[in-house]
């Protein structure tokens, strides 16, 4: 999809970029194509390779380093295979030769070959643990593990990576978050809550990819975005089923006012069932980046979609809305000036005159200099849940909720173990009466996602009794 480029950075070496895939893989209308190219730990090494290699190799092999010199022009030259070629010659005939598993590391990562560049990365930090020339590699590699889940491993070299003494305090920051995150996590994992999802019948789960199930208030109606990798139907749409009977319908396009042979997606609907709002990146006319459109039911059908005005959207990237239960108030994500992060949760009150005032930032107790994503606000009108990657949780993008106080909002609430992991957990939705949940589930193949299917779980009681959702 057309998309504003990204400019955020990524922990440790400033690199342009954000996680995806694990950590995740984010759908088309949810984040910016930037987003989607790598995950974190080969976005640290997507840079000009040679000028990142040290200079002086430690080898006393002169065939060794000789292929090791040849393989600095190969890759200015972007000439992958051939420097691998040279590299593994070289780490042949010399095993301890460092260097070369580094730059060996760097230019997997360059080609998305995961487990490999963590074999050489491990290889150099084996035979130099202690040389601030690899500092980048003990980054590297503790995100690498944090992403796994394995919070012991990830720790120590996060560790070895501050004794290293990084030079910029935005490095130290965030090596000391991610340890910080290793020992919640840790703690959070010796408490798990009793929590069983299970996926949607096969009908409502038919494509490759569908993500981001909305419900109205009587349960009755899903809506939610879907496509396929390949072939009919690989653009987005946004589909409908209908429960009859206990079991949900063959899903069906919402209509062709809403749905065309670009991208749409990312909707959130109002109780009664007849505003509509989405996200559209391309065939419709707008301010920027992504916009959101507004339609409303007419009948059985809907109308016309329009957009919702140059006070919702920007030129910048609007995206993942959620109406209030009454359709008076309007939560969504934004990537517009005047944020405290990266993308930001922003909201804006229907007027008496029929029009959208202008969006005010949630505030930095909810935003933080992270991504803060996927908004819901529940149809009490209080509770709020959102993703975020900047509070504290279990790695990647946790789920979280605050309540609407007056004021301001709480201090967000990370929803616990296991309904967060290590993995990212970015969009949920809670029924009115607060007892069951739907969210998809990702899975990914390195960094391609390979499936997303539609899961719902019963909230469990000790975080239901803790929201103003929960009924009494």
């Amino acid at each position: 999809m057309k998309t504003k480029p990204d400019g955020g950075k990524i922990p440790f070496v400033g690199l342009p970029g954000m996680p995806c895939g694990s950590p995740p893989l984010f759908p088309r209308c949810q984040l910016p194509t930037a987003y989607c190219l790598l995950p974190v730990f080969l976005l640290l090494l997507a840079v000009r390779l040679p000028a990142q290699t040290p200079a002086k190799t430690g080898t006393d092999s002169d065939k060794a380093r000789r292929l090791y010199e040849e393989s600095s022009l190969m890759l200015t030259a972007r000439k992958f295979d051939q420097a691998i070629a040279n590299l593994q010659k070289a780490v042949g005939i010399d095993p301890d030769y460092a260097e070369a598993h580094y730059r060996l590391g760097r230019t997997y990562g360059v080609l998305r070959q995961e487990q490999e560049s963590v074999y050489h990365f491990e290889k150099t930090l084996e035979r130099k643990p202690d040389s601030p020339l690899f500092l980048d590699a003990h980054a590297t590699l503790g995100q690498h593990y944090l992403s796994k889940g394995d919070y012991g491993k990830a720790r120590g070299f996060f560790e070895r990576y501050l004794a290293l003494k990084p030079p910029k305090p935005s490095q130290v920051a965030s090596a000391q978050k991610s340890i910080a995150t290793c020992d919640y996590a840790e703690k959070g994992k010796q408490q798990p809550l009793a929590y069983q999802s299970k996926p949607l019948p096969r009908t409502v789960n038919g494509f490759t990819l569908q993500y981001f199930p909305v419900l109205t208030v009587d349960q009755q109606t899903l809506i939610y975005t879907a496509r396929n990798l390949t072939g009919p139907q690989n653009d987005e749409n946004i589909y409908v089923s209908y429960r009859k009977g206990g079991d949900w319908t063959e899903p069906v396009p919402i209509s062709d006012r809403i749905n065309t042979a670009e991208n749409e997606g990312t909707c959130t609907i109002s109780a009664d069932g007849r505003t509509l709002v989405f996200t559209s990146c391309q065939g419709r006319q707008s301010f920027g980046s992504c916009d959101l459109f507004v339609s409303y039911k007419v009948g059985s059908d809907w109308s016309e979609p329009t957009n919702m005005g140059s006070k919702i959207n920007t030129y910048s990237w609007e995206s993942q809305p959620s109406l209030s239960a009454d359709g008076r108030t309007l939560y969504f994500v934004s990537d517009r000036r005047g944020g405290y992060g990266q993308r930001d949760i922003w909201v804006s009150k229907l007027g008496n005159d029929g029009q959208w005032g202008m969006p005010a930032n949630l505030g930095k107790v909810v935003n933080t200099p992270d991504d803060d994503l996927s908004p819901f606000i529940h149809a009490n009108n209080q509770t709020l849940f959102f993703s975020s990657q900047g509070h504290l949780g279990f790695g990647g993008f946790d789920l979280f909720f605050t309540e609407n106080r007056p004021g301001d909002w709480t201090t967000p609430e990370n929803l616990g173990y296991p309904i967060n992991t290590h993995e990212d957990q970015v969009s949920l939705f809670v029924t009115a009466d607060g007892q069951k949940a739907y969210y998809s589930l990702e899975v990914a193949d390195g960094s391609r996602r390979v499936s997303a299917v539609l899961h719902e779980f019963d909230i469990p009681l000790p975080l239901a009794r803790k929201y103003s959702g929960m009924s009494t």
